[in-house]
């Protein structure tokens, strides 16, 4: 997830970025603590709806969570013993995503975050026990994989009154830049399938530190996150407000639809950046003409790029500095470049990508982006380079359901495509064109509603985004018979687009 800058009168944006001060990198658990002793009572998040607390309003500020980190620590320094945990042992948190995730991003330096069965990594990462949140029934990762379990203390018990010592944490961060923190194998990942499992350390959050430091002036940031993402969402949280961030939200995109009144808090706003999955038109054409809004980028393995200001008009494209990222455009199909991290011997900046895969020498993005027509620098996301498409800012390789309708004896070709990032179409191309449109769809329809049976609903094809392929645009291939998606996307962009709208 990337932050905008925004520059200071008499500069650019890049001038701002190269005469910004160089700061010493900081540590969350010291930076938590420098500001609950300099300002106790700035909020760093406030519930409307408190996550597992009796209140219906919940104000969490930098003095209370300092004191939950604490008497956390204390309890967790108790358990470890009684549990025979080693340093870097790795631990499992399930459970309801409230504050005590956050908590135990910044106590400890191991940590899955999981809510499905994802053995595989379970059994890489070698997790020793189960930490949970849910007194009732188990999560769906634990019942899969049986562990040791332990019953995390509850918010009302983490928040009570009274003094807590402070948890002895002395570590420089050149002592603990190394130290790892989560086990990561994440579905909206960019490249998940150039390795089952990687690791985030400490030094990761050196590139959200650099952008938080250059921001200059900044009224609100927006994130549209799935939940797992929420652990990155509070770094980034602390670290925008050791600067004197003072508003910071969380939005689902559907929060625009059905809140009224919220857009017009928002479009009251100079600025506003938008983090996550590509921001889709429905939602962008409320906001384009009353206010600036800039689309942002980043992934797990490759950290955060700092995105600088565009005009108006360019809402959803980035303007990056490819040089400073260490990013070559190598292009795979006419106008279509794939985003690409190549490692520095010498680097200005961290290289986020080769800290969390430091035996590679080139990662590839796993986007595509198109070039602006007039400005340098201003690229637009156009989807992927395999077949693996995304969905509501999650990873969905439609390959099974694709299969599965293709075994119908009229069908020559399935192809699934998500339009706008938000939802899923499919072109179905017959070995003969029908006379009767409908009739044809009626009998192939079973079988696409067979495909998608237990799907999440975000991949589920509905009958309205089903396209006919036409005589008079043939599916493209090359001399092989192999498919060009991208061409095919292309050529039947205004069918695609007409199913969204």
């Amino acid at each position: 997830m990337p932050i905008v800058m925004e520059a200071p009168d008499g500069l650019t944006s890049r001038e701002s970025a190269k005469a910004s001060p160089k700061y010493e990198p900081r540590l969350l658990p010291i930076t938590i603590d420098a500001i609950a002793q300099s300002d106790p009572s700035r909020v760093l998040a406030e519930f409307l709806e408190a996550p597992h607390h009796s209140e219906e309003t919940f104000e969490l500020t930098f003095g209370l969570f300092a004191r939950v980190i604490d008497r956390l620590s204390w309890w967790m320094s108790a358990i470890g013993k009684q549990a025979e945990l080693k340093t870097f042992d790795t631990i499992a948190l399930a459970g309801f995503l409230d504050f005590r995730h956050y908590a135990m991003l910044i106590l400890f330096c191991s940590l899955v975050t999981d809510t499905s069965a994802m053995e595989r990594l379970f059994q890489d990462a070698d997790v020793k026990i189960f930490f949970t949140t849910v007194e009732e029934e188990s999560p769906p990762v634990q019942r899969a994989y049986s562990l040791p379990t332990i019953l995390l203390p509850s918010v009302e018990e983490l928040i009570s009154p009274g003094e807590v010592p402070r948890f002895p944490y002395s570590k420089t961060y050149a002592q603990a830049a190394r130290d790892p923190i989560i086990d990561f194998q994440s579905p909206g990942s960019g490249s998940t399938a150039m390795r089952p499992q990687w690791t985030w350390t400490r030094t990761y959050a050196l590139s959200a530190d650099e952008m938080c430091l250059t921001i200059t002036s900044l009224s609100v940031l927006l994130i549209d996150a799935p939940g797992d993402f929420a652990v990155c969402v509070a770094a980034i949280r602390v670290c925008l407000l050791a600067l004197g961030l003072q508003c910071f939200w969380t939005l689902s995109s559907s929060s625009f639809l059905s809140t009224p009144a919220l857009l017009e808090q928002l479009v009251m706003l100079r600025k506003i950046f938008w983090i996550g999955a590509p921001l889709t038109w429905d939602i962008a054409r409320l906001l384009v003409d009353r206010t600036h809004l800039a689309t942002l980028w980043g992934t797990t393995e490759t950290g955060y790029l700092v995105s600088f200001e565009t005009d108006p008009e360019d809402w959803n494209y980035l303007n990056i500095d490819s040089e400073r990222e260490g990013i070559q455009w190598a292009e795979v199909t006419p106008n279509r470049f794939e985003m690409r991290f190549i490692k520095h011997e010498a680097p200005a900046e961290p290289q986020v990508a080769f800290l969390t895969l430091p035996d590679a020498d080139v990662v590839p993005s796993g986007g595509l982006f198109s070039p602006h027509p007039t400005k340098p620098d201003h690229w637009k996301y156009a989807g992927r380079p395999d077949n693996i498409i995304v969905v509501k800012d999650m990873l969905f390789d439609p390959a099974g359901i694709e299969k599965e309708i293709e075994s119908l004896d009229s069908v020559k070709g399935a192809f699934v495509f998500d339009i706008k990032c938000a939802v899923v179409c499919l072109i179905l191309e017959l070995y003969e064109t029908p006379q009767d449109t409908q009739s044809a769809f009626e009998a192939v329809w079973p079988t696409i509603q067979k495909a998608c049976d237990g799907m999440p609903e975000h991949q589920v094809i509905q009958p309205s985004r089903v396209i006919l392929a036409r005589s008079e645009k043939p599916v493209p291939r090359n001399h092989k018979g192999e498919v060009k998606r991208p061409a095919l996307a292309d050529l039947y962009e205004a069918e695609m687009s007409a199913c969204y709208r």
